[in-house]
């Protein structure tokens, strides 16, 4: 192994350690426990992704042609929500068992408390005042239990994942930017630090699934951003946006094109043109008046005055939709489809972006990206495979024709 890889491992495990603590003193109630369902989802994505390519190569036209990847996405997608609700559960699960563990604790101690609470008031009511403070330092601890050594275990598993998640694909997606730079290959600036980290098992390993992870990562982002955020929240960005586009070609209009501010430009540019004098031969040059700078100012002005409201609006109305979310039917509602919108809107993107790519990957400079989609059976769906290059769209987003 390379000295780059000896460091490598060794900062992820550093990581998977100190995640491992942390989490052991947290708990695994206290802990995200996202990385812990993204590796489990991707592990059976990828498992049940080849089944699919392997049984269901797709090809042809119509539903045949997309089947395998509509079916793999749907897949992740599952799974992606399957140990989400199952986290989300256990962390419930641990919640409920702690809090009957300490219920027990506290009547295991009952009379032990109620003893000490009668001391207090004996105290005060004498008054005496060292007695006080020595009964009211006495802390009562209620205990776990077993409960409370799997909740500390689970956590810090679950932390120890995380930060040797994270750690990894810090280094996986570093190692995969050097090599689409080519600075590793022979010859190259980085070959004597890199070159044998390309060439061992391990790499070839990651690269075969480093894309598809990748994908299922944002996939999972696009979900869970989605739902916190909800369709109502993303609905009402573009309506704010919409408001403000709206008050500027207002304002624009009311000044220019109506004769509601005529005497106040008017007014407004004789005020102006004393002081507007020693830039008359510029702004004769481009062709503006006093009172075309007057009629600039008061639609400035309006436009002001009529952001206000919508301001006021933009403020107040997300706090009415997060008030509305709260009824659980509204906001599973809202929830899903704005994980719907997000996802989709996202992922469009990315097949459009990975057809025009797709569209060069015949071409040599290519050769290093091609190989990480060799073995996907996701992102391959983006690249490779493309979805919209096997509806027939192809052509639509080439851009490869051109170039040679």
């Amino acid at each position: 192994m390379s000295i780059i890889g000896i460091v490598a491992l060794a900062v992820i495990l550093l990581c998977t350690a100190t995640g491992a603590v942390v989490g052991a003193l947290k708990g695994y109630t206290k802990v995200k426990s996202w990385a812990a369902e993204y590796l489990a989802a991707g592990i059976l994505t990828i498992v049940f992704g080849a089944i699919i390519r392997k049984n269901l190569p797709g090809g042809g036209s119509g539903f045949s042609a997309v089947a395998p990847a509509l079916i793999t996405f749907a897949i992740a997608i599952v799974f992606i929500l399957l140990f989400a609700v199952l986290s989300w559960r256990g962390r419930i699960f641990f919640e409920k068992g702690l809090e009957r563990r300490k219920q027990l604790s506290y009547y295991r101690q009952y009379d032990q408390i109620e003893d000490n609470r009668e001391q207090i008031l004996d105290a005060l009511d004498v008054n005496d005042k060292k007695a006080y403070k020595k009964l009211t330092k006495h802390k009562f601890k209620y205990k776990g239990g077993v409960w409370s050594v799997l909740n500390r275990v689970f956590g810090g598993i679950t932390s120890a994942i995380k930060c040797a998640v994270v750690s990894a694909l810090i280094f996986s997606c570093v190692l995969a930017f050097v090599e689409f730079s080519h600075l590793a290959e022979t010859g190259g600036a980085l070959n004597g630090f890199l070159g044998d980290v390309y060439g061992s098992g391990v790499w070839k390993f990651v690269r075969k699934y480093l894309m598809d992870m990748i994908v299922l990562g944002l996939l999972s982002l696009c979900i869970k951003t989605g739902f916190s955020s909800g369709i109502s929240n993303a609905v009402w960005v573009l309506v704010v946006l919409g408001l403000i586009a709206f008050a500027g070609y207002a304002s624009y209009y009311m000044v220019a094109k109506t004769t509601l501010f005529d005497s106040a430009a008017q007014a407004l540019g004789g005020r102006l043109s004393g002081l507007l004098e020693k830039g008359a031969d510029i702004l004769e040059k481009i062709k503006l008046t006093d009172t075309k700078i007057a009629k600039i100012i008061l639609g400035a002005g309006v436009f002001i005055l009529m952001l206000i409201p919508i301001i006021l609006a933009a403020v107040f109305v997300p706090q009415l939709i997060g008030r509305a979310r709260e009824s659980k039917i509204f906001g599973y509602a809202d929830g899903v489809m704005g994980a719907i919108i997000v996802t989709a809107l996202v992922f469009g993107i990315l097949f459009v972006v990975g057809a025009v790519v797709d569209s060069l990957q015949s071409f040599g400079f290519m050769d290093v990206f091609n190989n990480y989609f060799v073995h996907s059976k996701l992102a391959v769906y983006m690249y490779g495979d493309n979805l919209l290059v096997s509806m027939g769209l192809g052509d639509v987003f080439s851009i490869g024709k051109y170039l040679r």
